[in-house]
């Protein structure tokens, strides 16, 4: 096959500061489309360590000359939502939600969804009365706050257990298989 020559790279994006960084990324002289994806991807990555959620990334190509041997591209970035997530009342756990915020969701869904991670995780914990309230705060200069405040209460934890009217498996059997399996807890 024709090796494609890129003739021009432009990177559009609102964030000046970004614009160079990224077109550092696609910044080659010939068009390879497994390292444009790669390129892709450093770009979302970088907009997420920068707190944008949601990020949009398209490419456009236009083919020059009769054998197609020259490309111009154009990379159009909208960096998504700017979010900053604050924790009241427990350490920041964002391991636990993230995943709800990089997909694609509506934010009350993304919310919902993590209330319901951070819960389960505080039960796991003996927290089993915790309660989560969040809110999303916009601020002027477009970022958005997400606010969890927790509230743990009494921490349980188990003392003893007994098994009553069991005779098929000894006490000491069935303590052996819940010791082994770690997910039961």
């Amino acid at each position: 096959g024709v090796r494609v020559k890129i003739n021009s790279l432009k990177v559009e994006i609102e964030d000046e500061t970004l614009k160079h960084k990224i077109r550092s990324y696609f910044n080659t002289t010939y068009f390879n489309p497994k390292k444009i994806e790669v390129s892709m991807g450093k770009t979302k990555k970088l907009l997420k360590s920068l707190h944008y959620y949601f990020p949009e990334i398209e490419l456009k190509k236009n083919y020059l000359g009769n054998r197609k041997e020259r490309i111009d591209l154009l990379v159009k970035v909208n960096a998504g939502y700017k979010y900053v997530f604050r924790f009241i009342g427990m350490r920041d756990r964002m391991s636990i939600i993230d995943g709800a915020w990089k997909n694609k969701v509506f934010e009350k869904f993304a919310l919902k969804e993590s209330e319901t991670k951070l819960l389960n995780y505080l039960f796991t914990k003996g927290y089993l009365q915790a309660t989560i309230r969040s809110e999303i705060i916009d601020s002027e200069d477009g970022i958005k706050t997400i606010v969890f405040y927790v509230r743990k209460r009494d921490k349980y934890f188990l003392n003893k257990i007994s098994f009553i009217g069991n005779r098929s498996i000894s006490n000491s059997r069935i303590r052996q298989v819940i010791n082994s399996d770690k997910l039961l807890y």
